[in-house]
């Protein structure tokens, strides 16, 4: 039986899927089984799959189901000590599971345990860190999730909560860290030891608007526990879920999803990757671009994007000259 078992499911992925793989693969710490949910792709991602001849890799095909079902099925199939989750656009550092399994080896009071990532563009360039949270910080801080696929959870407190719930849609990882935390402790590794992929498709990008108001579904549910030990979708079932969700403001879901592009945009503008921060950007326009915030940000990067570096570098070189001359 392996120790630890890495679960990824994947739809469409076939433009990071290899990198992903690799990553998982060339892992100083060797003994896992990788299961991979391949979960109804119709792009190259199946061909990938069936290249690689790794014996700790198992593939399961089905039918487009979801992220959270087709993570469900991998862990329904894992028989590892501990689960550590990939997501297939997203890169692990050597070292990760190494370093989550001796801390979880040494440490039996915990139930899982993550790192800090890199944030990264499509094109693969670091432009920041996101630091990791604990179950202390998730419980009395929110609204924060901690980033799933650094986490290294013991499988059966993950198998005990009943695993990821769909109704929870794109909110489906901070409602299982929730839950989570009511029955054991989360810590957090201060390494960045994965690097998660920014993009103009991830979940996390445009479809934050969505994933705000699942978020607050979450959060509430959550609270429902607190008060009654049970939430309403354990009572009541997905009926339940859908009245909640038509309370959330659709103002706040908008304002949210406005956000989370100039966060985005600002982020790549400090990292020198004027593109991605443009594509962010004009995902503003037209309700949020006259902004003075957004106005004076656009121009910046439309300005980098006209005058290419090499171009302010000579300018910067003259002015400095003119520095030293006067002086």
């Amino acid at each position: 039986m392996p120790k630890v078992s890495v679960i990824m499911t994947v739809y469409n992925g076939e433009k990071y899927l290899r990198e992903a793989i690799d990553s998982i693969i060339n892992q100083t710490f060797k003994d896992f089984e990788f299961i991979i949910v391949n979960d109804g792709s119709t792009d190259r991602t199946g061909k990938i799959l069936a290249s690689y001849k790794d014996p700790r890799i198992k593939v399961i095909t089905q039918e487009h189901q979801g992220m959270a079902q087709g993570r469900n099925k991998g862990v329904e199939s894992s028989s590892g000590e501990y689960i550590a989750i990939m997501d297939a656009d997203d890169i692990s550092l050597p070292t990760r599971l190494e370093v989550l399994v001796n801390f979880l080896n040494y440490h039996g009071d915990v139930g899982g345990v993550g790192t800090d990532n890199y944030l990264v563009s499509e094109r693969g360039k670091v432009n920041g860190i996101r630091h990791g949270i604990d179950s202390e910080v998730l419980m009395k801080e929110g609204p924060k999730c901690p980033c799933e696929p650094t986490y290294m959870v013991r499988n059966d407190l993950l198998k005990k909560i009943g695993g990821y719930r769909q109704e929870l849609g794109l909110a489906s990882d901070y409602d299982l860290f929730l839950r989570l935390a009511e029955v054991t402790t989360l810590k957090n590794i201060n390494q960045p030891l994965y690097k998660q992929r920014i993009n103009l498709i991830n979940d996390s990008t445009t479809r934050r608007a969505i994933q705000y108001k699942h978020g607050k579904l979450a959060e509430r549910l959550a609270a429902e526990r607190r008060q009654q030990g049970r939430d309403s979708l354990q009572l009541f079932g997905r009926e339940a879920v859908g009245k909640i969700l038509d309370d959330i403001s659709l103002e706040n879901v908008k304002r949210e999803k406005l956000d989370g592009h100039y966060f985005y945009g600002k982020r790549f503008y400090n990292a020198d990757d004027y593109q991605s921060a443009f594509k962010f950007l004009i995902k503003l326009f037209p309700r949020d671009l006259l902004n003075k915030d957004t106005l004076i940000l656009m121009v910046k990067v439309v300005i980098k994007l006209i005058f290419p570096r090499r171009l302010w570098l000579i300018l910067r070189r003259l002015r400095d000259k003119r520095k030293v001359i006067r002086i």
